[in-house]
């Protein structure tokens, strides 16, 4: 078997894995209630995604009427729910259409279409923004999904993913690396679990290698990674913003309120968690990223950099309108 043969097959098996997934979820009593606290607004899990879904709010306040594209939004569509809540026009997609059915049934949201994310079916620049959140690490080519998004928006795409954990490259790197390691031990016997997220563990050295039990491989993102994808293509411009949430078995459950023992422990690992990517001890463990095909106006740009965004300037490719040089 050749190697693009091998590839095909491997992506067709984690496609159908991914697709099935929330089936088997359902074929269980507590399957079925975990996925039922999925829509669910009052719980930490929710919280701790508008958390993640506040990274969208400068687009949403200065740009209410654009229309957007979820990507991998399986889950009753939640990001798009958010989006729909703020009045502006979405298209809910995943590649397992089971739970959108029920999310528009009961009226969570307006529109869905049943979409693999590397091989999008809109046409181009369908869509003024696209938004992935905490999916692109499933995907298995995760690089065609990142082009694919960008193909069909007009504005920018953004993904909020997980940090990579960066491979030392000089002495000083492994130094630090080693250091920030055993930070991570003594956080996590000191119980300041929520450090951990922006502490490399032994198993980061010298790459984050990890696969989930679905099959697939984690791919975690850099700002470096997605500026090269920018550059390449000659676009205009990127943010990131960078922060930490910090998950544990049990948040579906649990209400958000003051003085429940999980949201208020969930807070504090936050806030300790913050604190301490601040001073430089961590770095952040998670990034939203955006992508911009057209320049961010000024209005836009102070909403993002309002909202913790660092807003870059690309340079752009002097060759590109003239073409490569005539031999």
């Amino acid at each position: 078997m050749n190697m693009s043969t091998e590839s095909n097959a491997f992506n067709v098996r984690s496609y159908r894995a991914h697709e099935q997934m929330y089936q088997s979820k359902l074929a269980s009593d507590e399957g079925r209630r975990i996925v039922d606290s999925w829509h669910r607004q009052d719980t930490v899990n929710a919280w701790i995604l508008n958390r993640e879904l506040a990274s969208i709010d400068p687009f949403l306040s200065v740009h209410p009427t654009r229309s957007w594209l979820t990507v991998a939004d399986g889950r009753f569509g939640s990001e798009g729910q958010y989006i729909r809540a703020r009045a502006a026009p979405v298209m809910v997609t995943d590649i397992a259409d089971n739970l959108l059915i029920e999310a528009k049934r009961m009226g969570l949201i307006d529109a869905y279409q049943k979409e693999n994310a590397e091989h999008l079916s809109f046409a181009d620049e369908s869509f003024d923004y696209a938004l992935c959140v905490q999916a692109y690490h499933h995907f298995p080519r995760p690089s065609l999904a990142v082009y694919e998004m960008l193909r069909v928006v007009r504005e920018a795409m953004i993904l909020i993913e997980p940090n990579d954990c960066r491979a030392p490259r000089s002495l000083k790197d492994e130094t630090v690396f080693l250091a920030r390691m055993l930070l991570t031990k003594l956080a996590f016997r000191a119980g300041l679990r929520g450090w951990t997220r922006g502490l490399p563990s032994e198993h980061d050295y010298p790459w984050a290698d990890s696969y989930e039990p679905v099959g697939n491989y984690v791919y975690k993102v850099s700002e470096r990674e997605l500026q090269k994808v920018a550059l390449g293509l000659d676009l205009p411009a990127l943010a990131v913003r960078r922060f930490n949430i910090f998950y544990e078995k049990g948040v579906e459950f649990e209400k958000e309120e003051p003085g429940n023992d999980c949201f208020e422990r969930i807070r504090r690992i936050i806030d300790e968690t913050d604190a301490a990517a601040r001073r430089g001890i961590i770095d952040w463990g998670v990034r939203a990223i955006v992508i911009f095909k057209r320049a961010p106006a000024a209005a836009l740009t102070q909403a993002l950099t309002a909202a913790g965004y660092r807003v870059v300037a690309l340079p752009r490719n002097p060759y590109a309108k003239s073409g490569p040089p005539q031999p």
